[in-house]
Parts: C-alpha cells; sequence; structure tokens
C-alpha cells in the first residue's frame, strides 16, 4: 500500500495518529498491515483524506465518475465496443466528448502523407516497401 501527501497537515495527522515524530514508511505499512485496501481508506484517524488507487477494472465503474460521464463507449476496428475515457473537462456551454477509439498505428498515413505534405500513393509505397512506414491492417 502506497501514501502520498501534498499537505502539511495531513502528515501532521499522522503523526498525532502514529505517535511519532516523524512519519516513517515503516510506521505506516504497520497501521495498515492488517487492513484490506478499503478498511485502509475508510480508516477514519486524525481526519486525513484519502482516495482508493483503483484496479483498472474498477475504475470504469466508481459511480463519482460515472455520474460525470468520464467513459464512453466507442467502437474500436480490432477490439470491438470498448470504453475508454472521455473528454475528463466539463463545459456548461461548449460540451466536449470522445467520439473515436485511438487510431491503429499508421491508419491517417495516406490522410497526412497525401492530404499535407503532398506525396503521391507511389512514394508512400516506396516507403511501405522499404519498412519506413508501417500500416496496421
Amino acid at each position: 500500500m502506497r501514501m502520498a501527501s501534498f499537505s502539511p497537515d495531513a502528515i501532521e495527522s499522522l503523526k498525532k495518529i502514529l505517535g511519532v515524530e516523524e512519519v516513517r514508511e515503516e510506521e505506516v505499512e504497520r497501521l495498515v498491515s492488517g487492513m484490506t485496501r478499503d478498511e485502509a481508506v475508510g480508516f477514519r484517524g486524525g481526519g486525513c483524506t484519502r482516495r482508493t488507487v483503483y484496479h483498472m477494472d474498477e475504475v470504469v465503474r466508481d459511480p463519482p465518475l460515472i455520474a460525470r460521464d468520464m467513459f464512453v463507449e466507442v467502437h474500436h476496428p480490432k477490439a470491438g465496443s470498448v470504453r475508454v475515457p472521455n473528454f475528463p473537462v466539463k463545459f456548461s456551454e461548449m460540451p466536449a466528448k470522445v467520439l473515436t477509439a485511438a487510431p491503429l498505428l499508421g491508419q491517417h498515413n495516406k490522410e497526412i502523407l497525401i492530404g499535407i505534405l503532398g506525396f503521391t500513393e507511389e512514394r508512400i509505397e516506396e516507403l511501405e516497401k522499404s519498412g519506413v512506414i508501417f500500416t496496421e491492417k
């Protein structure tokens, strides 16, 4: 179990709970060693603020994150329907939303090389054959 603190007050609270002059990792481990993760997060001693660090499969089921529309389902060309993080900042007058999954490797090669850089189809084929660029099929 790991702890992080950005608040001197939280460190002072831990000092009182542990009865020590300096907070050491060993003391915190001793305090929470017999607790499950959820018990340690629920520990109310000293008024320290805590938050669970989720496993990947747990984060998408967190009620506050779901309520904030923090995940969206999109179609991925290889994985099918997947849940991905939605745009994290919420604007009242200009909502933003993730609409597509991350692109496959090289998925936009032609769009960029032809449309923006002016390459020809033949030049792209040469680059692919020589291994300079790669497009996932």
